[in-house]
């Protein structure tokens, strides 16, 4: 088996939450960092609309509620990920001039708020991983922008300056070490999150899991390949679930968690989980090309939540349609202050999720043996199996009906013919009135 972490000794807290109190990271100078073109999909209206859909709700107004004030990340915290040089780049506005070519490569762009942004975003996956810990909240989503999960120790890529989840993660193992031994971190952004992969590759304190389209699809590399496993001590602790085409739905989404990341997590006991939460799988993203729904996303959630005592951090990552993007994190956020309690049936997987599952189980199961019992086929909950019952009774209720009303017409065929011989027969008889040549 994968060589856990051991767990801390059990110790009596010194205080605790009372209440499930959610904390929400927003600060409005991250939408200083703009493209001059106005069309690009990585812009301020997406932190804006969420931010106003949940005014719109009434969540900022819930006592469950907590709202964080803005904070920057310090060069000490960023420097547990990424390079002084590549801190410095983000930072001097002369340097960025030099490199800029290579970023339109990468898809990034500056602007003089820009290095602004990127410290609220990386300080309030800070903040709220700290909040959680420190039991001054129970668990929080951090909506922030720029995103991060592409961003590499050294350099930009893919909308993302630094990398906020990996800043987070690498603050609480060096800074909250007595608390923090071992961390779960959930990608489910659609495209894979190679640079949080590559800072923990050789990590066996943090589980990173990343469900992503694959293949001719951003960022365009091996990396998020299922058999990236990890290296050294972080063998079997990385773990990939790639999609080879779009249309990937709820049912999907749920089998892999049900089947892959569950069963490992369970053995693995986070101390607390963090989630690259980007909404580009969502439906009608016009990225993504997924039909993953908001309830999707929230169930989702409600499966990570059974983890780490409920310590879960969300971290804003993609999501490019901002209306559906906010009804997304609302739906996640309501999850978190447990807000609503419903049961949704988002039927069955694909036939093509099931043979993946199998893939990534046999990858990982020399490492994690929990992986090793075969995959029954697809269980469907009791409303699926009640909903089917139901048309089928209809079915086989309308069949019976025209299996009646052909009876019927069978026996009035049968008469009418069986009359048309009579008078066949009795036209054909001499003196029946018959014509005579």
């Amino acid at each position: 088996m994968a060589d856990v972490p051991p767990a801390r000794p059990p110790k009596q807290d010194l205080y605790c939450v009372l209440d499930n109190m959610v904390g929400l990271y927003y600060d409005t100078d991250m939408e200083k960092h703009k493209s001059t073109d106005d069309d690009h999909q990585e812009n301020p209206e997406r932190t804006r609309a969420i931010w106003n859909k949940l005014k719109a709700e009434g969540i900022l107004k819930r006592k469950s509620c907590v709202l964080i004030k803005g904070k920057q990340a310090t060069d000490e915290h960023l420097s547990f990920v990424h390079t002084r040089e590549h801190m410095s780049f983000i930072d001097n506005p002369k340097k960025r001039s030099q490199r800029y070519k290579n970023c339109i490569m990468e898809q990034v762009y500056f602007n003089a708020g820009s290095s602004l942004a990127a410290r609220l975003a990386a300080g309030g996956a800070v903040e709220v991983a700290r909040q959680v810990v420190d039991k001054e909240i129970n668990s929080g989503f951090a909506i922030v922008r720029p995103p991060g999960h592409h961003a590499e120790p050294d350099g930009c890529k893919g909308f993302c300056l630094y990398n906020n989840i990996a800043v987070a993660a690498s603050f609480l193992l060096e800074e909250r070490a007595h608390c923090v031994q071992r961390i779960l971190i959930v990608d489910w952004d659609i495209h894979h999150g190679n640079g949080t992969q590559r800072k923990f590759y050789n990590d066996n304190r943090v589980l990173y899991f990343s469900i992503h389209r694959y293949g001719d699809f951003y960022p365009y590399t091996e990396d998020g390949s299922l058999d990236k496993i990890g290296d050294g001590n972080g063998t079997g602790f990385n773990i990939n679930v790639p999609w080879d085409r779009a249309k990937r739905s709820n049912a999907d989404y749920l089998a892999v968690m049900d089947h892959v990341l569950l069963p490992v997590a369970r053995v693995f006991k986070p101390d607390i989980v963090l989630v690259s939460a980007g909404f580009d799988a969502a439906k009608d993203d016009p990225i993504g090309d997924c039909v993953v729904t908001a309830e999707g996303f929230a169930d989702m959630l409600k499966k990570l939540r059974e983890l780490a005592g409920g310590k879960v951090v969300l971290v804003l990552e993609g999501g490019y349609g901002p209306d559906y993007l906010a009804d997304c994190v609302l739906a996640c956020v309501e999850v978190l202050t447990q807000a609503k309690e419903s049961k949704t049936s988002h039927g069955c997987p694909h036939g093509e999720t099931y043979d993946l599952i199998k893939l990534v189980r046999e990858t990982l199961s020399p490492h994690w043996p929990v992986l090793k019992a075969p995959v029954l086929a697809w269980e469907a909950d009791e409303e699926q199996l009640d909903k089917a019952a139901e048309a089928a009774t209809r079915i086989f209720r309308r069949l019976d009906d025209l299996i009646t009303e052909f009876a019927k017409l069978m026996k009035e065929f049968r008469l009418l013919g069986e009359s048309l011989v009579e008078s066949l027969k009795a036209g054909s008889k001499p003196g029946s009135g018959g014509s005579s040549v």
